[in-house]
């Protein structure tokens, strides 16, 4: 089986998935891990072949416009993990997997990018959820940003996706 898997950039969403991508592919699955280039060699160091989607996170919030605010509050979080991030993995990730063909697409429970680019592709997405999940403060913006996105994406999302 072909397995794309993909990470947020950032240690506390990368780590969690580096397990299951080394069992799929001690197991003898074809494994490829699609993140933002700074976490290639994080990857690489446990024998992950990765490929470049995204961008790092430094400047997703630098990109997350949120009526100029500066602060690093919920409203810039929620437009960096519902819109910015997922949109720039978005248009790397959907030409690969139409590319690799792969039979599923693994994702962090905060990578909705993934999750729409699977979509968009046609190809099955699974969620490898890991912690508390998302702060209440933190459930409207970025369900908000996420909503409007996808909208525009044309991808059909529900609160359980």
């Amino acid at each position: 089986m072909r397995i794309v898997f993909s990470s947020v950039p950032g240690y506390g969403h990368t780590y969690p998935l580096v397990p299951l991508a080394c069992a799929a592919r001690d197991a003898g699955h074809d494994v490829v891990f699609a993140t933002a280039e700074p976490f290639r060699p994080v990857l690489g160091a446990f024998g992950l072949d990765t490929v470049p989607a995204g961008i790092e996170m430094h400047e997703a919030f630098g990109l997350a416009d949120t009526d100029g605010a500066a602060a690093v509050g919920p409203a810039r979080v929620g437009a960096v993990f519902g819109a910015v991030l997922p949109r720039a993995l978005v248009t790397d990730l959907v030409p690969l997997l139409e590319q690799l063909r792969p039979d599923l697409v693994v994702h962090g429970a905060t990578n909705l990018g993934a999750l729409f680019a699977a979509r968009l592709a046609g190809v099955p997405g699974i969620c490898h959820g890991y912690g508390r999940g998302v702060a209440d403060a933190l459930h409207a913006p970025l369900a908000a940003a996420a909503t409007e996105l996808a909208a525009e994406l044309g991808v059909t999302i529900s609160a359980d996706a």
